[in-house]
């Protein structure tokens, strides 16, 4: 499974649209068509060829990419990626939840409410320990001043 990723090489022999292989998360996103980069026109040179060579260039528009098709096509790339991002972030944020296990399949609102519910639960027990540990401080001054008194008490 892999991601294209497009990029232009300016060059005085040629311009050529180059791709990369980048991990993708399905296997449809591999049908992507890779042309040269001469073949992608401007509008203008678009609307001009048309008129001259409709009938005989029928083959070879059929297998060139349109400026905007190929626009379309990078962004359905750009769109795939940051969704696989989206997923990756929810699959992490799922191995941090107490209780969640990864292979049992919870909707993203659900899981943002579990992880909402232990952010809260946290607040809460983080709050009981300050005050267990304040509690505590409490006790260490009162047992150190009970023994202050008591070896003042014996003399020693």
């Amino acid at each position: 499974m892999h991601e294209i990723q497009f990029s232009q090489i300016n060059s005085p022999a040629s311009s050529l649209l180059v791709y990369q292989n980048i991990p993708l998360v399905n296997e449809s996103d591999s049908d992507i068509q890779f042309v040269h980069y001469s073949q992608i026109l401007s509008h203008d040179e678009q609307f001009d060829n048309s008129s001259e060579d409709s009938v005989g260039n029928n083959e070879t528009n059929s297998a060139t990419l349109s400026h905007a098709e190929l626009r379309h096509q990078i962004h359905i790339i750009s769109e795939r990626r940051r969704c696989a991002k989206i997923n990756d972030a929810f699959e992490g944020l799922c191995k941090q939840l107490p209780n969640t296990y990864i292979g049992h399949k919870m909707s993203k609102v659900a899981l943002l409410q579990k992880a909402a519910s232990h952010l809260e639960n946290s607040s809460r027990k983080e709050k009981m320990l300050l005050g267990v540990i304040k509690h505590l401080d409490q006790n260490c001054v009162y047992l150190g001043a009970e023994l202050e008194r008591c070896v003042h008490c014996v003399g020693l």
